[in-house]
């Protein structure tokens, strides 16, 4: 349990840093730093490990699904740009609900009776949490939501798959996978909107909080799969899934993103769900 535990507070952090990164960069510059650096990082890793690379068809649906987590990934720095990190962390937590169904259908992880409750109260807390009075809206409209809701199934079908992979593919070569992969995944966004930008200066800060937010990730990754191979999904997920805690407290303290008391209750209940998932 305490791979999950570590993953929870690598991820939270690592979704502060991407938060500021995004703000003073934007998702197609802060898409670039996590293109250049993710390989890099992971490879120094895997050498450091002594990491080793399975010649065998398991190889191909771990691409596949590093693939779909880099799409997420693209969905989550979308919905930074204009959203609040301090919303959009609960809500991505939800992926842990798309993986106990995953689970139970995939791998025979039945939930209980409480599991079920917690997935209800999951449920009401992210939907609710959106919401806002009409005058406060943030941004640039609610497509932010909508990029979020995409991560937060993304991430839920790659928690899945990845159970069933991490017993052949040791942590630090999956992460290893996800920076091969990532970039090519990302190119075609890159290309088509930096051609668009007028101006392609990076901001310093922006790129130190960039990088830093890759590496806290790769070691979250890193700890997510160890726990992966230690506990059913259906118990790592939500572990893992608690990381808004942190989340919120660093971007009302340091962020000021302003929370109202409905959504302080809806956070409440997806935490509560949480707990109740373990």
């Amino acid at each position: 349990m305490i791979y999950a535990i570590m993953a929870s507070v690598f991820f939270g952090v690592a979704d502060i840093f991407t938060k500021i990164g995004t703000v003073k960069l934007n998702t197609v510059r802060i898409t670039v730093i996590n293109a250049i650096f993710s390989l890099p990082i992971a490879y120094i890793l895997f050498i450091y490990m002594n990491g080793t690379i399975p010649m065998s068809p398991i190889l191909i649906r771990a691409f596949i699904i590093q693939g779909v987590s880099a799409i997420a990934f693209l969905f989550f720095f979308l919905a930074l740009l204009t959203g609040p990190v301090s919303i959009i962390a609960p809500i991505v937590s939800g992926y842990s609900v798309v993986s106990i169904l995953g689970g139970m259908i995939f791998l025979k992880e039945m939930p209980t009776i409480i599991q079920f409750i917690a997935i209800i109260i999951i449920i009401t807390g992210s939907i609710t949490i959106c919401l806002e009075p009409k005058s406060n809206k943030h941004g640039k409209g609610r497509m932010w939501i909508v990029w979020t809701l995409l991560a937060t199934l993304l991430w839920g079908t790659w928690s899945i798959v990845s159970k069933t992979l991490v017993n052949d593919i040791e942590p630090v070569t999956m992460i290893l996978i996800f920076g091969i992969v990532a970039p090519f995944v990302w190119m075609p966004y890159i290309l088509i909107w930096w051609k668009k930008e007028k101006n392609h200066s990076f901001n310093p800060l922006g790129v130190l909080f960039g990088i830093l937010s890759v590496i806290i990730t790769t070691f979250g990754g890193i700890a997510f799969y160890r726990s992966l191979r230690e506990l059913p999904v259906s118990i790592a997920a939500p572990i893992v899934g608690s990381h808004p805690i942190i989340t919120v407290f660093f971007s009302l303290m340091f962020l000021k993103e302003k929370f109202y008391k409905f959504q302080y209750l809806s956070f409440f209940l997806i935490i509560i769900g949480l707990y109740l998932l373990k």
